[in-house]
């Protein structure tokens, strides 16, 4: 056949793969593909119990130590601590760590007792009309099996846990918040398991958020807090943070108050000036703001988003392995008007574009970004209200349009197919596989060879725009007889065939005489 004749002499570069079956194209309906935007996502769904309702907060960690990466959560409306094991192919089994966790709201991960397997810190409000709550960790006895173990049972509305090795002594310790009795607390860990309780110089009223960091860069962590009126009559929104000075007491710095409503709060040098600014998710005033340290702990407020329903949970990472930290938000409105996660990526320091991750992720409780898929980029993790967990692949944007003279060819016609690449991604795409399949009548012939057996190249794809030659030109030859249904199909996949960057679907061509 002088078109297939044609094809086997010409040069190609270029993609396809949908008869290769490992390989899915995914529903565009779950794809967030902006066409400037540097990177895609992909939403992945992870299986919940149905019990699972009122998902409060999410950690990612190898807990099984077997090379992937796992996630614990806590339900505070079905009172449950689980974690989500998977099984290296992104599929989760969910194992329950404890029930009845009355008020269960947050949780982390760390090797608490020295013996080098991964325990579980969790935190539980209590009732609402008791405000009793607890501090805990779920010793791991290396096989995944968890005992708890009390750090505090006398704390009124814990929240907000943290384990992390304050004091530079070699173990974990443990902050915590207490909401009713407006307490900032230090659990010191001996090393073994066993926690002396410090209460902070100074309260926060309603302590709803932490986030331990070098705020004053001056080489020990320092604690920033914010506390909230919500559910109380006659306090105060504000904005905190505790300087490590040496004693395990911290001192107490204000940094505002009658705010509004900050529920999530994290701290990184936004406009890379060399000091700690701050993110915030601010729920009561609806708006998404960030607070710039002039270098001496004095902040000014620079707002990146109004209108934003109930602000609730926010997060920071290089989402597009550019050289600014990023702002992931989310809110926690059931609104079909508002945009669910957001991404805003950090141009400079100051500036910021705006681009859509999930608009039917509405009722979000957290955030964060982890490197699920192990794959060398920070992926988006979230739970929400009514139990669903969620992951977000993060992937490089890359853009496919096909061109062709014409889609019916006559004797003499000139004839050519090219393609137009857009990597929208801020770094060059290396030894990438690359697809191209005519069907020709439900027979599927793979490039460069033009054989059937699901042959690809590897190719390297440049940041910004290229054309490369499919079919270089020639002149449509006589005697070719007529078809029509002739397609070609196409697929650009990750190094390790585990998704697709880019498609250009089917485009169909025919000739005759």
């Amino acid at each position: 056949m002088n078109w297939k004749y044609k094809l086997q002499t010409s040069s190609l570069v270029l993609l396809s793969i949908l008869s290769i079956p490992h390989i899915l194209i995914p529903n565009s309906s779950s794809i967030c593909r902006a066409n400037d935007s540097p990177v895609i996502f992909k939403k992945n769904l992870i299986e919940t119990e149905f019990f699972f309702q009122g998902a409060t907060y999410i950690k990612a960690s190898d807990i099984d130590i077997d090379g992937d990466i796992d996630l614990v959560a806590v339900a505070d409306s079905s009172d449950v601590l689980a974690w989500f094991e998977n099984d290296g192919e992104y599929q989760f089994t969910m194992h329950n760590i404890q029930l009845y966790f009355d008020g269960a709201n947050s949780v982390d991960v760390a090797d608490i007792d020295g013996d080098n397997d991964l325990d579980i810190v969790a935190t539980a409000f209590g009732s609402y009309h008791l405000y009793h709550g607890e501090v805990s960790w779920f010793e791991n006895d290396g096989q995944q099996n968890f005992t708890k173990q009390d750090i505090d049972m006398d704390i009124r509305g814990a929240n907000s846990g943290i384990a992390i090795d304050i004091d530079n002594d070699g173990d974990c310790d443990v902050v915590a918040g207490a909401w009713d009795s407006h307490q900032v607390i230090l659990y010191e860990n001996d090393g073994q398991g066993n926690f002396e309780k410090h209460i902070f110089n100074g309260e926060l009223e309603n302590v709803y958020a932490l986030d331990v960091v070098d705020f004053d860069s001056d080489g020990d962590l320092d604690v920033l807090g914010s506390g909230t009126s919500f559910m109380s009559v006659g306090l105060s929104d504000e904005l905190t943070w505790f300087e490590n000075t040496g004693s395990p007491l911290f001192l107490k710095h204000e940094i505002e108050i009658n705010y509004d409503g900050v529920r999530s709060i994290k701290g990184i040098d936004i406009d890379n000036d060399e000091d700690v600014d701050f993110v915030g998710a601010c729920f009561d005033s609806n708006k998404v703001k960030w607070w710039e340290n002039d270098g001496t702990q004095t902040f000014s407020n620079h707002t990146l988003e109004y209108g934003f329903s109930s602000a609730n949970s926010i997060c920071i990472a290089e989402l597009d392995n550019g050289l600014n930290v990023d702002i992931i938000a989310a809110h926690s409105a059931i609104d079909e008007e508002e945009d669910g996660i957001i991404w805003f990526k950090n141009l400079n320091g100051t500036t910021f574009n705006k681009f859509i991750v999930d608009r039917e992720f509405t009722h979000t409780r957290f955030l964060l970004t982890y490197d699920l898929d192990q794959d060398g980029d920070q992926d988006i993790i979230a739970c929400e209200w009514y139990g669903d967990i969620a992951w977000w692949e993060n992937q490089p944007n890359v853009i496919v349009e096909l061109n062709m003279p014409s889609d019916y060819f006559r004797e003499g016609d000139p004839c050519r197919l090219t393609a137009e690449i857009t990597n929208h991604s801020n770094y060059d795409l290396e030894q990438i596989p690359l697809f191209v399949i005519l069907d020709v009548y439900g027979e599927y012939w793979f490039w460069p060879t033009w054989t059937q057996t699901g042959e690809y190249q590897l190719m390297d794809i440049p940041m910004g725009l290229q054309e490369q030659i499919i079919i270089e030109p020639f002149t449509w030859p006589s005697n070719t007889g007529s078809a029509t249904g002739i397609f070609f199909w196409g697929a650009l996949t990750k190094t390790d065939f585990s998704n697709v960057l880019g498609t250009f679907g089917f485009w169909e061509f025919g000739w005759g005489m």
